[in-house]
């Protein structure tokens, strides 16, 4: 297998992309050699229209990465699955059920999914058409369940508007979230139109699950990712309706409860296109579909090209990257406070180019000139926070390269359009997968005449700055006439930390609005203040944390609209802190708490209080190293949730590593409504604080030495929990002449051998 590295770390200005600024990039990028051998193509793909790639990529139940190779003409396809390096471990063949292709996917416990579909030349048009097939680990066939397109219609479209043949001017996307699988796809119907269709299986038995009505035409590119609340879909439209339009589908208990559809960004057509039945005008919609990413706190992040204006203009209007946050579950995404991303577009849409529009929260990330062309825009988030935007450039018809665009969380540039590599292609139509923290996808080489399929890794070594001691909300205070520090100050490191205060809501403040000043709050009310962590040349900021703080009593301004004025807390809790019930659970230590770093036990005791919820855990947890990042980590202490005089313990969290923060999303024995709302207490910004001590290696630890042919050692791995560690070779060092190993990093202490 060979190998292509560097590592950039290096001073740019592009002249291709006009009028960028400097910055010092440093990235790991990778390209490696599989041997294997095949063209990448998107059948069907055209201008502004997706297709259907013969590589689906995704992640594997180990969290690795795995592509497929759809061989149609032998009715089979081929899943390569790789190791933490990228290296070949095995493949598997899986036979095709139908002749179309459209993609494949892999669930958590190792069963693999295709899906088929087959042409309807019959007039049955409730006839079958897509179809969903499972299989084991090894490949054999398990079930297959079909649909004739009629899934995700509404009962009064008549079946004209069914699938007469799947995978048809468009994509076939899939996700799945926990036992619902998802496929997202567009058809050719009985009608003669195109459009696009959901068709949902419980993976546990393949039964059809229903996930509501979505019906765009034409609809020439899909997406659909997996969020805590359900699904989020995408789709490139250029007449009903003539935008990107967001469908987001909110499941519980493996059943579809409720869907929402918002247009968010607009094309321009020429007055009259419609009525005209000038097909040439609409399909030409002056944009095309980038991708879409959850991020760690329940937002989304949309990536998209298109021409600027809403009017004649875009006809001859180069095209640019332009980027839009927010939350798609939100009650109204038609303004611009509904947007982290801010800027607006308006100007004239709709099948016939007369409805006045305005789109929100609208950034734009490149400056193309004439003669540019920008393809295959692709979106993915390390730790759902880090935005990498991957494109392949051209000028004058001349390949340029791969380019990568970093935001932080809230579409704030990291890097500028850079050049990453001069070869390099993307996958066309796909999304790139996110394993073991690397940015990864299969691709060719431009001009390899052999086409050869490399897999490609990019990642981002440069270190959050990080929030070393976080500030606390003032108790106790009082409206005097005065003004009074709203938190205890804080510190970071790799940066500065900087403080915003929103008085009338809990929005989430723009950069511009925070500064180093510690917030100050006068008037009785509410106050949101919120903090991050702004890195140097050499980190990157760290997620925002939001607290709330009181002032109580009558004077001034009340930002929140009116407090208790007896200062007491409105939810009936004692003002003082502890548990209402009277047993404070911080009075008595569960056993279990660890005094020393050195014990490998949770440490430091504490409580949180959110929404109402008085929450006891410990703050101080030792490195988990390969075990999966749920409850357990916490060990034995568990986490107790009290709230008017009940306990509660907590069953299930959400560990975010890149913030630092964690959610709690499970309760025993408690009704859904109340977990539904400490989630919610508990969710993004609001999220309960952690840190992670080094685990302390001692000499009775199992511990796995591998060594090179000429004796020296070259790997360590370390059991923690109930999985091996390998450690980084920065952290540990041999000592040969006492035959220690002395640990740094995740680790500490030493490990002592004798052979």
């Amino acid at each position: 297998m060979k190998l292509r590295n560097k590592t950039a770390a290096f001073l740019l200005t592009l002249a291709s992309v006009s009028l960028l600024s400097c910055a010092t990039v440093y990235a790991d990028f990778e390209a490696k050699d599989t041997g294997v051998k095949v063209k990448i193509k998107a059948a069907g793909e055209y201008d502004n229209w997706d297709g259907i790639t013969n590589v689906p990529q995704f992640e594997g139940p180990d969290g690795n990465f795995c592509y497929a190779v759809a061989h149609v003409s032998q009715n089979k396809v081929d899943v390569y699955m790789t190791n933490e390096n990228r290296d070949c471990t095995g493949t598997v063949e899986l036979q095709m059920q139908h002749p179309l292709f459209g993609t494949a996917i892999c669930d958590k416990e190792g069963n693999f999914y295709l899906v088929t579909g087959e042409e309807n030349t019959t007039s049955d048009h409730t006839k079958e058409t897509v179809f969903i097939s499972k299989y084991d680990s090894t490949g054999q066939h398990i079930s297959t369940t079909g649909d004739d397109g009629s899934s995700s219609l509404e009962a009064h479209y008549n079946d004209g508007f069914y699938t007469k043949k799947p995978f048809e001017s468009g994509n076939c996307d899939a996700a799945i979230n926990g036992d619902i699988l998802t496929v997202y796809y567009a058809r050719k119907m009985y009608n003669g139109h195109q459009s696009n269709s959901i068709f949902s299986v419980n993976i546990k038995d393949m039964s059809k699950v229903n996930m509501g009505c979505f019906y765009e035409s034409h609809s020439f590119a899909q997406r659909v990712v997996p969020v805590e609340k359900g699904f989020v879909f995408m789709s490139e439209g250029d007449c009903y309706n003539r935008s990107f339009t967001l469908y987001s589908a909110e499941v519980a208990d493996g059943a579809y409860k409720t869907g929402k559809e918002n247009q968010i960004f607009s094309f321009w057509v020429r007055d009259g296109a419609l009525d005209d039945g000038d097909m040439f005008a609409l399909n030409n919609n002056f944009a095309r579909m980038g991708g879409l990413v959850p991020l760690h706190d329940g937002r989304v992040a949309f990536v998209a090209e298109s021409a600027r204006s809403l009017d004649e203009k875009a006809a001859s209007e180069s095209q640019d990257i332009f980027i839009q946050i927010f939350d798609p579950f939100a009650e109204n995404l038609s303004s611009e406070s509904a947007y982290t991303t801010s800027g607006e577009r308006s100007g004239l849409s709709g099948a016939n180019g007369r409805d006045n529009v305005t789109d929100h929260g609208v950034k734009w990330l490149t400056s193309n000139e004439e003669g540019s062309r920008i393809d295959n825009i692709q979106v993915a988030a390390i730790d759902e926070s880090q935005i990498f935007i991957l494109y392949d450039y051209t000028v004058d018809h001349v390949y340029k390269g791969l380019y990568c665009i970093l935001l932080d969380e809230d579409g704030n540039e990291v890097w500028p359009p850079t050049l990453f590599d001069e070869k390099a292609k993307l996958n066309p139509c796909e999304m790139p997968v996110c394993s073991n923290g690397a940015i990864t996808w299969a691709g060719n080489s431009y001009n390899d005449s052999k086409n050869v399929v490399n897999i490609y890794s990019l990642n981002y070594p440069v270190a959050p700055a990080t929030v070393t001691s976080a500030p606390a909300p003032a108790e106790g205070l009082t409206y005097d006439g005065n003004a009074h520090a709203l938190v205890t100050e804080g510190t970071a490191e790799g940066g500065e930390l900087r403080y915003a205060v929103v008085k009338d809501d809990a929005r989430r403040p723009a950069e511009s609005e925070y500064s180093t000043a510690l917030p100050e709050g006068k008037d009785a009310g509410t106050y949101y203040v919120w903090y991050r962590a702004f890195g140097d040349e050499d980190h990157f900021n760290s997620s925002p944390v939001m607290l709330t703080v009181t002032i109580t009593g009558e004077g001034g301004d009340d930002p929140s609209g009116g407090d208790d004025p007896s200062g007491d807390d409105p939810s009936g809790n004692d003002p003082s802190g502890n548990d209402p019930s009277g047993n404070d659970p911080l009075a008595h230590i569960p056993e279990g708490v660890g005094n020393s770093p050195s014990e490998n036990k949770p440490m430091e005791y504490h409580k949180e209080e959110r929404g109402g919820f008085a929450i006891y855990y410990c703050y101080s947890l030792p490195f988990w190293g390969k075990q999966k990042s749920d409850i357990r980590v916490f060990g034995e202490p568990g986490i107790i949730v009290t709230r008017d005089g009940n306990t509660y313990n907590a069953t299930k969290v959400k560990i975010n590593k890149k913030t630092g923060l964690f959610q709690i999303t499970g309760l025993y024995g408690v009704d859904k409504s109340l977990v539904k709302e400490l989630k919610t207490a508990t969710k993004g910004g609001l999220g309960l604080p952690y840190k992670v001590n080094p685990y302390y290696v001692r000499d009775d630890d199992n511990v796995f030495r591998k060594y090179k042919a000429d004796g020296s050692l070259s790997a360590v791995k370390v059991f923690i929990g109930d999985k091996f560690y390998k450690a980084k070779k920065t952290e540990w060092t041999l000592n040969d002449a006492e035959q220690t190993i002395e640990f740094s990093g995740n680790l500490s202490g030493s490990y002592h051998f004798t052979s």
